[in-house]
């Protein structure tokens, strides 16, 4: 019986558009918002798209720890306060990591007034 064995892709140093979608397993349309937002840095030349492959591992470490579920720091409010907002913000923005984000954001402030 033979094994099967997967066959690891080499990337160049420097990615062309079409290896950045490959690399990442995204669309056209996201791997440009990708870049035209500078989320990951990289240069246009003569039109076409070059990225430097370290630019795109480092941005992928740093997403994978930000993946995390944030924690929330309580500033002594009880927890049926705490969720009542929570609620209130995952409504208004649909998401729930980024409703953490901004109960942490609304908390910090908050404190700084009491």
């Amino acid at each position: 019986m033979r094994k099967k064995h997967v066959q690891e892709q080499i990337y160049p140093e420097i990615l062309s558009l079409a290896e950045l979608m490959k690399l990442l397993r995204v669309s056209y349309g996201t791997a440009v918002n990708l870049l035209e937002s500078q989320e990951i840095p990289g240069r246009k030349i003569y039109s076409r798209w070059r990225i430097q492959k370290q630019d795109v591992l480092n941005w992928l470490s740093k997403n994978s720890a930000q993946s995390e579920e944030p924690k929330i720091k309580t500033y002594g409010y009880p927890p049926e306060t705490l969720i009542k907002m929570m609620d209130f913000i995952k409504e208004s923005t649909g998401n729930t990591k980024k409703s953490l984000e901004l109960l942490n954001e609304i908390l910090s402030e908050v404190n700084k007034m009491r």
